[in-house]
């Protein structure tokens, strides 16, 4: 046994011994043939013509009825070169691939590919790495988002093919039999037998399908689903499939064609690289770099791609580096858009694929350098871009657009940014855009504001806004379009900018307003406001100071139509001449077409303007819309009507283009007066009421005089007057005129008539003018309550001098003529002042010809005139300095002349001629006591003028005249002279002869004082009859000044001299009374002295002097008793006895 056991042992050493023996044999051998295996594979590929029948016969009956064709298939390894790690490759060149009918499936000149070991042991071809070079790849998406990819087959698309032929590529389908891939084997021999052994192939992936025929599609879900699986493993026999132990795709130098049939897109990248690496554990990492051929250039495209484990989703990212996206245009007609962007553009943009390879979130950073940017058709200069953005195919979000604009010579760059929203909706892509910037010069405008975009209002601003800074704009604008970007529509707009230090030509040729700010204001897609908050409104050299602009707003509207309309409301203060330079320009057609004469103009004004007018080149005065409403102070306007200057002036106004309303008051000429007026601008008929201004001053006579208005000194007190003067398109109109005299005092001096405060009474004239000149007849009309009714007054009482007033009728009615702008004639149709009435005609030829004054009546009523001041009243003031007036002739004719006392004089004439001063010639005649007459008569003499006047009754006209009622009857009879000058007295005598004197108290007095008492006795009774009185005088006011007057009768006679003032009422005479001869001549016959008292013509021997002084009514008389006795002493004193 244990010889046996011995044995066996010794047995099983040499089994073992010759087994290690021959298996490190084996080993030796195999691994020196591996050596030798890997050094010859090191020097190159080692071609393995045997196994290319094999695999075609095997993907012949795999892919029936399709083909596979090979040029040459070799072993190559590159762990030399590549690691000891590097798998062993088959390297096939020429493959091909051909449907049944022989048409080009597929062609690549050369691949490698390593299999899988595994898959290799069950007799199975599974690659696990794929590298292709320079294949020409093309890749198809098809209208209905299918994709197709054909790799070698197709012919070189053409390089003038636009997107929009895109469409009209062949389909690897339809590619002609003839047509082979370069390379390809097109003359084989026919596929060994079926029973020759062959390697099985994997067959095609559920990811590739394709039709009989047709070029094969990619299933992108199932391609992806795949690749984010781990690599299949021993442990997985049942995954068998192309892509199931795939590691690794590697495509170099290919010529790569993009067509995007649903974008009509075609990109071409000459030069290509792919690589796309599986991780273990599922999931795919990848990079590419295309050189993307754009016209002339060639953008470098840089991809990394990254397909997480499991996921159904990749995401893309691409660096483009430096392209024109202006290039990029021309690839598809969706991205002609871009043709606006003229400038380098770098950056990045990462989509995110769904499981169909379509986007489902895009991001954009991109940065463009300097160059234009193309906005309805304007190129906008840019120094540089920044664009951030993200989205999914129904949202974009524009995070930030930032152009950086150049800036105006000398000025920092201006810097635009955008912000928005770009939303798919129901076949509308609907944006939202916010813009900012922050200046930009005005100057600048036309390169940043596109010529398309609101033409006119873009027109306006560029030409009326040359200079100005715009700050801080913010804007925001909602817009929608159709599916493919068209039909562009702006619905929603809104924002603001700032304007400083502006120029705005705000209406041509009006001067511009310097030095504006103002703030833009969008405030929907068709109104936009700029609302300028200060200014100046200069005027032209040597124009007056210019107007500032306290705060305004210019309105456009009609942004979204074809023409803009323009309205500028500003608030503007400043000077009134420039304010009426402005209104006087002929574009707002105002005071332009109706011409104001205002002279030296001044003042302040407060005003709101607004004018409206579309935006047009060939501006019509009649487009322009103008209303207007101001506020004036302390105006002033010099000879404004008569002479009269505008003061301190407060006045409202309002115009437009139709017409004009003022309304205020201030003083004119010294009245304070209110003054309202409206202009018509429209278009009318001849008689149409182009203009009305009304005066109206509640005043006083004495204001009125100083004014210059000619009251004549009749009228004083409260008086309110009224001017309305009316204007035709004709040229004919009317000045209304109007004074209420209710409560003013209306005095007729030379007839002492007087109406008293509180009296109603209306003065108006209706003044006719013809092109602003007076032309024509004027109605002249005083009224009076009881006038017009007609009544009859009584005769009224005598106030102060007999002044007649209260209850007296007055009132009247004339006409004035006017021609060629002046006064011809006043006509006195019916003139009552109590009870005169009087009518007549005034001509007033001119040429300084003296006014022709003819008057007449029934009646002319002097009484008052001539009543004597009740006594103990105060005496008239001083008469003023005599003023010469217009000269005049007189002929007048009354039928009554009431005097004082009751007295009258009839059928009066009187004719004269007065130089404005002085009466140089005058003839009075009348009747006077009857049957008597009465002759008065002035005429010039060399050295002045003479007097005559001569009366058949003396007393009846010394009655009349306001003297004591002492003298009855006689003749008077005055010669008289007077000097040169207004002031001259009047010197003559005065002769009144055969009258009789009764009554004279003060002369009754003087007579009992020398006791006689016979004579007093007849002065109470009949009277004293006067043989005659002479009385030298002289007459200067109302002084009279006697010297030497003397008179005589059967009773006695008298020397009388010294004065008489009727002014002061005060009297201071002396004289001499001598009793009749018949007392006298007694003495003279008496014995020795007879002859020493005998009288003698002139003289007289008993006489008494007196002196008579103080008030006229009740005078101081004294008599000096020792003159009794005056032998011969009075001789000559009365030398008329």
């Amino acid at each position: 046994m244990r010889r046996l056991s011995g044995q066996a042992a010794r047995m099983l050493f040499r089994i073992l011994h010759g087994t290690t023996t021959v298996a490190l044999t084996v080993a030796l051998l195999a691994g020196t043939g591996l050596g030798v295996l890997a050094w010859r594979l090191g020097r190159g590929p080692i071609a393995l013509p045997w196994l290319t029948a094999r695999i075609e016969a095997a993907a012949d009956r795999q892919l029936a009825p399709d083909r596979l064709r090979l040029g040459e298939v070799a072993l190559a390894w590159e762990g030399f070169h590549s690691g000891l790690g590097a798998p062993i490759d088959l390297r096939l060149t020429d493959v091909a691939m051909r449907d049944g009918a022989g048409r080009p499936l597929m062609a690549v000149p050369r691949a490698a590919v390593a299999l899988s070991l595994p898959a290799l042991l069950r007799l199975r071809l599974v690659p696990r790495t794929i590298a292709i070079d320079r294949p020409r790849i093309l890749l198809q998406r098809a209208q209905n988002g299918t994709f197709g990819l054909d790799v070698g087959t197709q012919a070189v698309v053409p390089a003038d093919t636009a997107p929009a032929a895109s469409a009209a590529l062949p389909s690897p389908s339809r590619a002609p039999p003839s047509t082979p891939a370069p390379g390809a084997s097109v003359a084989r021999a026919p596929p060994p037998p079926a029973a020759a052994p062959t390697a099985p192939v994997a067959t095609l992936p559920p990811a590739v399908v394709r039709s009989p025929g047709a070029a094969p599609q990619l299933d992108p879900a199932a391609i992806l689903a795949e690749l984010a699986r781990p690599p299949a493993g021993a442990r997985e026999p049942s995954r068998f499939g192309l892509l199931s132990e795939l590691r690794r795709l590697l495509v170099r130098d290919a010529s790569l064609v993009v067509v995007d049939r649903q974008l009509g897109a075609v990109w071409r990248a000459p030069h290509a690289f792919l690589d796309l690496a599986r991780a273990p554990g599922g999931g795919v990492t990848g990079k590419a770099r295309l050189g993307l051929s754009l016209g002339g250039t060639v953008a470098n495209l840089t991809l990394t791609a990254q397909l997480p484990p499991g996921g159904q989703a990749a995401r893309v990212e691409a660096r483009l580096d430096r392209i024109s996206p202006a290039a990029l245009a021309g690839s598809a007609p969706g991205l002609a858009v871009l043709t606006a962007v003229q400038a380098p553009v770098a950056g990045t943009v990462a989509f995110d694929l769904g499981a169909d390879l379509r986007p489902r979130q895009i991001a954009l950073a991109l940065d463009a350098g300097p160059g234009r940017v193309r906005v309805a058709g304007a190129d906008i200069p840019i120094t540089a871009a920044t664009l951030r953005a993200d989205g999914t195919p129904e949202r974009i979000a524009l995070h930030e657009l930032r152009l950086t604009l150049p800036g105006a010579p000398g000025q920092p760059p201006s810097v635009l940014g955008l912000r928005g929203t770009l939303a798919r909706a129901e076949g509308t892509i609907m944006a939202a855009i916010g813009l900012r910037f922050d200046q930009v010069a005005f100057a600048r405008l036309p390169v940043f504001w596109p010529a398309t975009v609101a033409h006119d209002a873009r027109h306006w601003i560029l030409e009326n806004i040359p200079r100005g800074e715009a700050r801080d704009g913010n804007f925001s604008f909602g817009l929608a379009m159709d599916a493919d970007f068209s039909h562009l529509r702006l619905f929603e707009a809104a924002g603001t900018l700032r304007g400083t230090g502006l120029v705005v030509h705000w209406l041509r040729p009006i001067p511009p307003l310097i030095d504006g700010t103002s703030e833009l204001r969008l405030h929907d897609p068709d109104r936009l406001d700029v609302v300028v908050a200060g200014g100046r409104q200069t005027g032209e050299p040597g124009q007056p100071a210019g107007l500032t602009v306290q705060g305004g707003t210019l309105r456009i509207t009609g942004l979204s139509h074809h023409d803009q309309d323009m309205r500028i409301m500003a608030r503007i203060v400043g000077s009134v001449p420039a304010a009426l330079a402005l209104l006087n320009e002929p574009r707002l057609g105002l005071l332009s077409r109706h011409k104001l004469p205002l002279v030296d103009p001044a003042g302040q004004l407060s005003a709101v303007l607004s004018v409206a007018f579309p935006l047009l080149k060939d501006l019509k005065v009649a487009d322009v819309q103008v209303h207007d409403t101001t506020r004036l102070t302390g105006v002033h306007l010099a000879r404004i009507v008569n002479g009269w200057n505008l003061d301190d002036g407060q006045f409202d106004l309002t115009a437009d283009t139709d017409g004009l309303v003022f309304s205020g008051g201030g003083r004119l000429g010294g009245l304070a007066s209110r003054l309202d007026g409206t202009m018509d601008f429209r278009a009318g008929p001849p008689g149409q009421v182009q203009q009305r201004l009304t005066a109206t001053a509640n005043t006083t006579a004495a204001a009125l005089a100083a004014a210059g208005v000619p009251t004549l000194g009749l009228v004083s007190g409260p008086v309110a007057v009224s001017a309305v003067l009316t204007e035709r398109r004709d040229g004919q109109g009317t000045v209304a005129l109007g004074a209420d005299l209710t409560a003013a005092r209306i005095a007729v001096a030379p007839l002492h008539w007087a109406k008293p405060p509180g009296q109603p009474a209306r003065l108006t004239a209706d003044l006719p003018l013809v092109h602003d000149r007076l032309e024509g007849t004027a109605p002249i009309a005083l009224r009076t309550p009881a006038a017009a009714a007609g009544t009859q007054a009584g005769p009224g009482r005598t106030t102060q001098r007999g002044t007649t007033q209260g209850g007296a009728v007055f009132g009247g009615t004339a006409s004035a003529g006017f021609v060629a702008g002046r006064l011809a004639r006043l006509r006195l149709t019916r003139l009552r002042l109590g009870r005169t009435e009087v009518s007549g005609d005034i001509g007033f030829p001119g040429g300084g010809r003296p006014i022709d004054v003819r008057l007449s009546g029934p009646m002319l009523d002097l009484a008052a005139y001539f009543t004597p001041r009740p006594a103990g009243s105060p005496p008239p003031p001083p008469a003023p300095p005599p003023r010469r007036g217009p000269a005049f002739t007189l002929a007048a004719r009354f039928a009554t002349v009431r005097l004082a006392g009751g007295e009258s004089l009839g059928a009066l004439t009187a004719t004269g001629a007065n130089d404005g001063l002085l009466w140089q010639r005058l003839h009075v005649a009348a009747t006077v006591g009857g049957p008597g007459r009465l002759d008065l008569r002035i005429d010039p003499t060399a050295t002045g003028r003479s007097l005559a006047v001569h009366a058949s009754n003396a007393g009846v006209l010394a009655r009349g005249i306001g003297l004591p009622a002492t003298v009855l009857g006689g003749t008077l009879a005055i010669t008289g002279h007077y000097g040169p000058g207004p002031t001259a007295p009047l010197a003559g005598t005065a002769t009144v002869e055969d009258f009789r004197l009764r009554g004279a108290p003060v002369l009754a007095r003087l007579l009992q004082a020398v006791t006689l008492y016979g004579v007093v006795g007849l002065l109470q009774g009949p009277g004293l009859g006067v043989t005659r009185l002479v009385a030298p005088f002289q007459l200067q006011g109302g002084l009279l000044t006697l010297t030497g007057a003397r008179a005589f009768s059967a009773s006695l006679g008298a020397t009388a001299q010294g004065t008489i003032d009727t002014d002061r009422d005060r009297v201071d005479l002396k004289g001499t009374i001598v009793p009749a001869y018949f007392f006298n001549s007694l003495l003279g016959h008496m014995p020795l002295v007879g002859r020493l008292f005998s009288p003698e013509r002139g003289g007289g021997v008993f006489a008494a002097s007196y002196s008579v002084r103080g008030a006229l009514k009740d005078p101081t008389v004294i008599v000096n008793p020792l003159t009794a006795l005056t032998p011969g002493f009075l001789r000559g004193l009365f030398g008329l006895f």
